[in-house]
C-alpha cells in the first residue's frame, strides 16, 4: 500500500481505506500484491479518478476485498 499511497497523494487522489491494518493470514502475499499494485496505478493514473474506496468483507470464513 506505501507505493500506491504515494502515488495517489502526488495525483491528488483519495484512498479511503474500511479494513484493519492487520487482516490476519493471507495466502498468496506477493501474488495479491502483483495483482492488485498495477490496478489501483493504473486507477491513480486516470485524470477522472479522485476517490478510491478499499473495503474488506468476509463470506463463508473467506476475506473479500472490494475496490
Amino acid at each position: 500500500m506505501d507505493e500506491v499511497l504515494d502515488s495517489a497523494e502526488r495525483e491528488g487522489v483519495e484512498i479511503e481505506k474500511n479494513y484493519p491494518e492487520k487482516i490476519g493470514k493471507v495466502k498468496g502475499d506477493y501474488s495479491l500484491k502483483t495483482l492488485f499494485s498495477p490496478i489501483l496505478k493504473i486507477r491513480i493514473e486516470n485524470p477522472t479518478c479522485g476517490k478510491i474506496k478499499i473495503h474488506k468483507g468476509e463470506e463463508n470464513g473467506k476475506i473479500l476485498l472490494k475496490f
